[in-house]
């Protein structure tokens, strides 16, 4: 098959996102602009904010330079693409960024939420947490309420995909992108109430990984050396590790006792209801159900298992890098039980 021109993508931008590099190309960028951008001015104008997101530009300067004055729907088809491309990988570093920031306020979080299991809900009383999410939306990104104390954060796919349609980026145009099937992915995946703040709604995550994974497929057959093949991988392994506990959801409690794994019923019953199912997460849920107990209990080794090989699977992810796996959660269990019997022997020896 004849494989679609692509458009650069780039390798190199740094994960950190601050505000250190928009500074410098907001002093410089083009800012008197012709009905129609000339070659010069298109090229400079894409070298600039290229080193603006390697300087860790925010997403909100990156499109906004873009975006003022028409400018992106002033530039060539190719050019439009380009630009695409720099937006996108903006949203990406800053996910990261935005996830490992989100992360250090997990105990905030928590503490803020009162008895409600969303973590969106710590915002209500608290100013720091409130304007965190605030700015997350004000950064073209999107807060997913994984559990209690933990919001991961990805690109607002519905935001991109109206940045493209309101410069000139139609389908067709789009369609000339390898992303595509990355946005493609990211909308269709988000209509799904997967994160519905109270749990993970575990048939709409299983239906999530199948419509990304649609995605994957065809842009393996169209362009199998394309860099967003790692983007879907990333947001296949959200939806696989939600779908079966590999990270830390209201799902599933950890069993202090035994070192099992409590399974919610709800949870119990949508898996065996996904192991009837005809989509691609159907037979991993059949093969799960038989390390449940009749209690509704699985191992943590099981649980261990399955996330060592999600990450072998789907690779490193390229949106966050936390720290709520399963594995972590046991370790961190593991910590506090031997913490508290250490205390325990202590003061019984002490009397």
């Amino acid at each position: 098959m004849k494989k679609k021109t692509k458009v650069i993508l780039f390798s190199s931008i740094l994960f950190a996102v601050g505000s250190a590099g928009a500074i410098g190309y907001q002093m410089s960028r083009p800012d008197t602009m012709s009905a129609k951008l000339t070659s010069a001015q298109q090229k400079s104008l894409i070298s600039t904010e290229i080193t603006a997101v390697q300087n860790n530009a925010k997403p909100k300067d990156v499109i906004n330079s873009f975006t003022d004055k028409n400018r992106l729907f002033k530039m060539s088809d190719k050019n439009k693409l380009i630009a695409l491309q720099a937006i996108y990988t903006s949203l990406q570093n800053a996910s990261l960024y935005y996830n490992n920031t989100g992360t250090i306020l997990g105990g905030e979080i928590d503490y803020s939420r009162g008895d409600s299991k969303n973590p969106l809900d710590a915002a209500k009383d608290n100013k720091l947490i409130k304007g965190f999410v605030d700015e997350l939306s004000e950064q073209y990104l999107e807060a997913k309420p994984v559990n209690s104390s933990t919001i991961v954060v990805l690109p607002d796919w519905q935001k991109l995909n109206k940045i493209a349609k309101d410069n000139g980026i139609d389908s067709k145009l789009l369609a000339k992108s390898d992303l595509n099937y990355l946005i493609t992915a990211g909308v269709d995946s988000d209509k799904l109430d997967v994160f519905n703040g109270k749990r993970v709604d575990v048939i709409a995550s299983a239906k999530a990984f199948e419509r990304v994974e649609k995605q994957l497929d065809a842009l393996k057959e169209e362009n199998s050396d394309s860099n967003v093949i790692q983007d879907l991988n990333s947001l296949l392994r959200i939806y696989n590790d939600a779908t079966f506990g590999y990270i830390e959801t209201n799902n599933i409690t950890l069993t202090k006792t035994d070192g099992t794994v409590q399974i919610d019923k709800e949870t119990l019953a949508e898996l065996k209801s996904l192991a009837k199912m005809n989509l691609s997460l159907s037979d991993d849920a059949e093969v799960y159900l038989k390390n449940v107990d009749s209690d509704g209990k699985i191992k943590s080794s099981v649980l261990q298992k399955g996330a060592e090989t999600s990450t072998t699977t789907f690779g490193t992810s390229k949106f966050w890098q936390g720290q709520t796996d399963i594995t972590s959660l046991i370790n961190a269990q593991a910590d506090t039980t031997s913490t508290t019997s250490e205390s325990t022997s202590s003061s019984t020896t002490s009397k």
